[in-house]
């Protein structure tokens, strides 16, 4: 009995291995395409974007983030904004705070979607930052064209000088 008992454990125990390899090589081609998309050139690079905005930032300065969680996970602190809110399609319905913004669904942060948005914004805090990606601020579904012409107009653009061309950094500086 002990012999068939240790057979049956040998048995047990290749089973095992087997599954733990049949596992391991299905996710061997799952790891290399996600470290194929890391090093994606099209792929934004939030945290070149984010660490020249760390070295930039002052207490008060608003910071409007198309991805309110990169902004977060890279400057250590919330957005004070988000950027983008088109994807949603849902800003007539989303909760307002007390000074009449739209309240991101997600991030709970008001909302920065139109150019009069902005411009309260930008009225409202003598230095800010905007941190989003070529795709969403270069696509009319997102970045409506008045909002981008407006910021195009008034804001310094510090892409690549931020260190990517796939993330796009605008600031504003009206402090004396």
């Amino acid at each position: 009995l002990s012999g068939q008992w240790r057979t049956a454990r040998v048995a047990q125990r290749l089973a095992a291995l087997g599954l733990a390899g049949a596992l391991m090589a299905a996710a061997v081609p799952s790891l290399a395409q996600a470290l194929s998309l890391r090093d994606d050139p099209r792929r934004p690079r939030w945290r070149q974007g984010y660490a020249f905005l760390k070295e930039q930032l002052r207490p008060g300065d608003a910071v409007l983030a198309a991805v309110p969680l990169s902004a977060h996970h890279y400057l250590g602190a919330p957005a004070t904004h988000t950027f983008n809110g088109g994807e949603f399609d849902r800003r007539e319905k989303a909760p307002k705070n007390a000074e009449g913004f739209s309240l991101d669904w997600y991030a709970g942060l008001p909302m920065v979607h139109t150019k009069e948005t902005f411009e309260r914004v930008y009225a409202r805090h003598p230095r800010g930052w905007i941190v989003t990606n070529r795709g969403r601020f270069n696509d009319d579904a997102h970045t409506e064209p008045g909002l981008r012409e407006y910021i195009l107009a008034h804001c310094r653009a510090y892409h690549p000088i931020a260190g990517s061309t796939t993330v796009y950094v605008f600031g504003w500086d009206r402090t004396p």
